[in-house]
């Protein structure tokens, strides 16, 4: 996101991602309800940056459950372009 301000015009930009509900791979995206940690390459990613971080693995869910390496309402997603996408991580 990025805010422009140019010859008196303010201007808000946002980049749309090729994600959507079906691309979600990692994590809940409603509240912890059900959780995922479905794609290896992208668990192995995340189990890399927790190791950097000093964070550890645990069980999340309340329906459905995975151990993730990140805070539970995180949301990793595969998307449509094939490329990794981690996104609400401001916790």
């Amino acid at each position: 996101m990025a805010l422009i301000n140019y010859r008196g015009f303010r201007l808000v930009a946002l980049s749309l991602l090729p994600i959507d509900k079906t691309t979600l791979i990692y994590g809940s995206s409603d509240g912890g309800q059900h959780v995922r940690a479905t794609n290896n390459k992208f668990n192995t990613l995340m189990e890399q940056a927790a190791g950097i971080l000093n964070l550890k693995a645990h069980l999340v869910g309340m329906n459905s459950k995975a151990i993730l390496h990140a805070a539970g309402d995180i949301e990793g997603h595969l998307g449509k372009d094939k490329r990794f996408y981690l996104v609400d991580f401001a916790r």
